[in-house]
């Protein structure tokens, strides 16, 4: 059975959010490993979740606000280790098999020199190697760490002569492990 892509789309907020938190702090020259951000990140919303549970405890009136900061910040926390969950009880496979469609016959006589590449959601090389297209069904096979890294989130497809092309992935390609796309020339790059 198929998962909804809204509940696809609720999943992916988590992990979309913790890459962003990630982005800002590289720009600012602190490269920090994922694990290492999502620990400090529940330590800071927990000390928060705590002192906003003794505020509201002690108050004689709960103002909604408050009430539903700690609503906000117990899910931010239970995201967090449903997260942990996730990458220690089902791992990403750590491999990426693909099939590229092709729009046009001369297209498809140049799949030899159709690249695949997996990037990061700051567009930074994810994929242990370069991926080389069949040139008979447009099948592709690319590997990327399986822990303690950024899962990929972009697959771009690059063929000289074209417009490169990239296509995002979600949760639900990557548990997986395969996706298809379809490529169409595009003209100059």
């Amino acid at each position: 059975m198929e998962e909804p892509e809204s509940i696809t789309a609720v999943l992916d907020f988590g992990p979309a959010m913790l890459e962003k938190v990630l982005g800002v702090l590289q720009k600012v020259g602190i490269d920090l490993p994922i694990l290492l951000v999502q620990i400090f990140l529940f330590i800071i919303v927990g000390l928060l979740f705590g002192w906003l549970l003794i505020k509201l405890r002690k108050a004689k009136k709960k103002p909604f606000f408050q009430v539903m900061g700690l609503v906000g910040l117990g899910l931010i926390m239970a995201g967090i280790v449903f997260s942990w969950v996730e990458q220690a009880c089902y791992p990403l496979p750590g491999e990426l098999t693909g099939v590229v469609e092709v729009a046009d016959s001369a297209t498809k006589e140049r799949l030899a020199d159709l690249r695949v590449i997996l990037l990061d959601y700051q567009g930074r090389k994810v994929s242990l190697e370069e991926g080389v297209v069949d040139t008979v069904d447009g099948r592709f096979v690319l590997s990327y760490p399986r822990r303690g890294d950024v899962p990929p989130r972009m697959l771009r497809l690059r063929l000289p002569g074209c417009k490169t092309q990239d296509f995002s992935l979600g949760r639900r390609e990557l548990r997986q492990g395969r996706v298809a796309v379809h490529f169409a020339c595009g003209g100059e790059p």
